[in-house]
């Protein structure tokens, strides 16, 4: 048994209608808007508890790993380990403060954006064909978080 990265998502609180334009040879989705940062630390939180629950019911059949060694670990052990991802950051606020919380609870991959804007970047839109380098990328607040990121 091995394992994967996990990804944690807060979805639209609200979502809207009509997003979808089928184009001449794709599609396009227009872009979300930015999510509440309570809301999504809420969503977040309770995703991570719901794993909590789920690694108790699992008889140790299910691990967080953090490190190579532990995913290593899991492999020998055929216990599957689960890496967390979270999906936007829009969990974690300006001063980093819940990058080190969520670090604490297991985190160790980070999608800063994800299709919409947030403090730390553009965003990407749902779109084929077509690259994802599109809008102005990280802001002054995704390149400190990526700092912050490389130096846990």
């Amino acid at each position: 048994m091995v394992g994967g990265l996990f990804a944690m998502y807060a979805k639209a609180e609200h979502p809207r209608q009509g997003d979808f334009t089928r184009t001449a040879d794709g599609y396009e989705v227009r872009l979300a808007e930015p999510l509440d940062a309570a809301y999504a630390r809420r969503t977040i939180d309770a995703q991570l508890s719901g794993l909590d629950a789920m690694m108790a019911r699992a008889d140790g059949k299910i691990r967080r790993v953090t490190t190579v060694d532990e995913i290593e670990a899991a492999r020998r052990d055929a216990v599957f380990s689960i890496v967390l991802h979270l999906e936007g950051a829009e969990a974690i606020d300006a001063d980093l403060d819940g990058l080190a919380r969520l670090y604490s609870r297991g985190l160790r991959s980070l999608g800063p954006v994800w299709s919409r804007p947030n403090i730390f970047g553009h965003g990407v839109p749902f779109a084929y064909p077509r690259s994802p380098d599109t809008g102005p990328g990280l802001t002054d607040a995704g390149k400190a978080l990526v700092k912050a990121c490389n130096e846990l």
